[in-house]
C-alpha cells in the first residue's frame, strides 16, 4: 500500500505542479512531508533526460 501511495502522489505532482492539492490528497498537515515526493519525482526528471541526452 505505502508504495502505490508514493507512485501515485510522484505521478499526481509530475503531472500537475499542485503540491497543496497534493498536501491535501495525503492528509499531510505540514508541506514538507510533501515534499519528499517532489524530491522523487524531480529525480524520475532528471534521470529521464540524462536517458534522452544519449539519443542525440
Amino acid at each position: 500500500p505505502h508504495t502505490l501511495r508514493h507512485t501515485y502522489a510522484t505521478e499526481y505532482y509530475k503531472q500537475t505542479k499542485d503540491i497543496e492539492t497534493l498536501r491535501r490528497i495525503l492528509g499531510h498537515s505540514d508541506i514538507s512531508t510533501t515534499t519528499i515526493y517532489i524530491t522523487l519525482a524531480n529525480i524520475d526528471v532528471e534521470n529521464g533526460m540524462k536517458s534522452f541526452k544519449g539519443f542525440l
